[in-house]
């Protein structure tokens, strides 16, 4: 297809699908030719067939007994273990996190645990989040990934970008697939350097201007110079479809010397959800500003402040905190 224009490719056609044999029909993109369908694609590609046999064929291999495309009280689900009410759902197409929610109340008023799949991208222990993925994290406190043709469970999920979380993997045996049990996790030990590449890169915002670069310049801050406490790892915020700095850049601009409490927190988040026209129910916002305020608690005061004086003590100030959490952690 390489060199060849619109109208020499449409001349192979016609064109149908590999799973739904419905027609399909050639497009110009902005780049280059694609195909989408004339009616909507009732099939099922294969790699979604592929991982959905291979989980069906290891289950029944341990004596489980599986269903497949099962028809539940009020939706199908790929595979559904009728000895444990357990459904397994592999998402290979995108899905927002309204979808996920919808489907997961209705699973839980039938009484089903489902366990979604999805499939990784980021290298190493970096994970890109589709909308559904970060849900998920927030409210189950882990996702099953298929990672270089292996299944594994990553927990621990740390936002430091708007779509990006560092996270720790787990090897994810058959039992801790079945009947879930909390995995481990601590502090990433390279925070401090993620948080020396965000201070050094060039600063925008996709907040409003009102809320983060009107008055950061007014205050005259540079950015790279901002108090340790604007760069703590929250894993909460990876509900929020913002930059978690930016965020908690943010609230440190508005709340000044004051305390950084619960019901601060939970009144600054409000008022910008509100602001840009996005909804979260009041219980998120709670459990956020809870886990906000608890790891301002423990990193106490040293880290607030005004700016630092150069870029040499910011860092300095980041890796001294980046210890004291991880110290933390192991302590617990």
């Amino acid at each position: 297809m390489r060199g060849e224009t619109i109208d020499q490719l449409r001349q192979r056609g016609p064109f149908s699908c590999i799973f739904c044999k419905g027609e399909m029909r050639l497009k110009q993109g902005r780049r280059r030719p694609f195909f989408a369908h004339v009616s909507k694609c009732g099939g099922e590609s294969a790699l979604h067939k592929a991982w959905k046999d291979r989980i069906r064929i290891t289950l029944e291999q341990r004596g489980l007994e599986v269903v497949p495309e099962a028809k539940g009280e009020a939706r199908r689900y790929d595979l559904l273990i009728t000895d444990a009410s357990l459904a397994v759902e592999i998402q290979c197409s995108k899905m927002d996190s309204a979808e996920w929610l919808r489907r997961r109340a209705l699973d839980q008023a039938a009484g089903v645990t489902t366990r979604w799949i999805g499939f990784k991208e980021g290298r190493g222990d970096i994970v890109r989040l589709d909308g559904w993925m970060k849900t998920a994290f927030f409210h189950d406190g882990f996702i099953d990934l298929v990672d270089e043709e292996r299944l594994y469970r990553f927990t621990g999920s740390i936002p430091f970008s708007s779509r990006a979380a560092i996270c720790q993997r787990h090897s994810l045996s058959l039992n801790d697939f079945l009947v879930y049990r909390m995995l481990p996790h601590g502090m990433p030990r390279r925070w401090s350097e993620i948080v020396a590449r965000y201070r050094l890169r060039p600063f925008y915002s996709s907040l409003p201007m009102n809320v983060l670069r009107t008055p950061l310049y007014k205050k005259g801050i540079a950015p790279s110079l901002l108090p340790s406490i604007c760069f703590l790892p929250l894993p909460a915020l990876v509900l929020l479809p913002f930059h978690p700095f930016e965020l908690q850049i943010a609230l440190y601009l508005q709340l000044g010397d004051r305390p950084f409490e619960k019901e601060r927190i939970a009144s600054f988040l409000t008022r910008l959800l509100k602001s840009v026209k996005k909804e979260t129910d009041s219980s998120s916002i709670d459990r956020i500003a809870s886990e906000w305020a608890e790891l301002v608690s423990i990193v106490g005061t040293r880290f607030f402040g005004p700016p630092h004086p150069s870029i040499e003590a910011a860092r300095r100030s980041d890796w001294i905190m980046a210890g004291l959490l991880q110290g933390n952690v192991e302590r617990e």
